[in-house]
């Protein structure tokens, strides 16, 4: 993985995004991309006139982790409600979440669990979404708690950036299971309250 830390480079020196534009060339859309990690098609131009601009190096702008990281929800996200509520408007899934992280070693799976509540507001869903450890309650307790352990140091070593990368990654993949499940056309426009173990992500978009 690769993030630009632009966001964090423009907080330290107290710049705006508007500025950098007008005084570097860049446009602020592609500036805007970069400093959310939304973009990374970005031109070995673009990274010589950001780091000449603010007096840095490459390695300050890019940061490489030795991973690429996926995560895959099963096929069964709301086939069985979790429990009956006395709220109509109230209804509540579960279902198992694969975290793939693959590395110079190959690929390792860690599993998790999402809640998903979803409530109706008028005519349109809103949905809490809460992803958790592993339940050690099953047949290999031993198993489980060796996923969860082994999960917890995995996520330890890395940085915090990365970690919200990961949270906005994570929400992007259930908001796009949640619209395919729902038959929301505009995925983006899914009002969701997101939360996980290892960093938190909120969102709310109408």
């Amino acid at each position: 993985m690769i993030r630009c830390n632009l966001s964090v480079l423009l907080a330290e020196r107290n710049l705006r995004i508007s500025i950098v534009s007008k005084e570097t060339g860049i446009s602020r859309t592609t500036l805007t991309s970069l400093a959310s990690n939304a973009n990374m098609g970005i031109q070995l131009e673009t990274i010589n006139s950001l780091c000449n601009y603010l007096r840095t190096e490459p390695d300050k702008l890019l940061q490489y982790l030795p991973y690429e990281i996926k995560f895959v929800l099963e096929d069964e996200f709301f086939e069985f409600p979790v429990s009956a509520t006395s709220d109509p408007s109230l209804v509540i899934f579960h279902t198992m979440l694969t975290m793939l992280v693959t590395g110079r070693r190959g690929p390792v799976e860690y599993d998790l669990i999402a809640v998903v509540k979803k409530v109706m507001m008028g005519d349109s869903p809103s949905f809490l979404v809460e992803i958790s450890f592993d339940d050690p309650s099953g047949e290999n307790e031993l198993a489980t708690e060796k996923n969860n352990t082994l999960l917890k140091q995995f996520m330890q070593d890395i940085p915090v950036p990365f970690q919200e990368d990961l949270s906005r990654r994570l929400l992007e993949t259930v908001k796009t299971r949640l619209g395919k499940e729902f038959g929301i056309v505009d995925s983006e426009r899914i009002d969701v309250d997101f939360s996980w173990p290892f960093a938190r992500y909120y969102e709310h978009q109408y």
